[in-house]
């Protein structure tokens, strides 16, 4: 568990960094000022997955909650919308609208997080599933 728990941390972390860089670099083409930093988005949306992936096999491996993973996920997800909310209130609750480059700035960390939570959560399972019923 701590061999795959360590390579998706690592593969994580390189396509969040790689996903930076690659609109970072298209950032730079575009004269329009944006309100929120993507290595801030970036940054927050990698913390808060990798620490959830880590809870979440720590959890998996416990008796009382092996079962409840998938639900605890389910809540992990409001947790991050609330506490994204709570970060970056400035932002989101002002009177100027997104323009369609920070719509795009909100979500590319949002999916690539959300993806690689998903793929992190259904191989947990699916590994703990096999070796259930073997």
């Amino acid at each position: 568990m701590t061999k795959f728990l360590l390579k998706y941390s690592l593969v994580f972390v390189l396509v969040m960094f790689m996903g930076y860089g690659s609109f970072y670099y298209f950032l730079q083409s575009i004269t329009q000022e944006i309100r929120l930093s993507p290595l801030t988005l970036f940054a927050f949306h990698t913390i808060f997955s990798l620490f959830l992936c880590v809870t979440l096999a720590k959890l998996r491996t416990t008796q009382k909650f092996a079962e409840q993973v998938g639900f605890i996920y389910l809540g992990s997800v409001f947790i991050k919308v609330v506490l994204f909310s709570v970060l970056f209130r400035n932002a989101f609750f002002s009177e100027i609208p997104f323009t369609n480059i920070e719509t795009i700035n909100l979500l590319i960390p949002l999916f690539l997080g959300l993806f690689f939570e998903v793929f992190f959560l259904s191989r947990l399972l699916g590994h703990f599933s096999k070796i259930k019923n073997e």
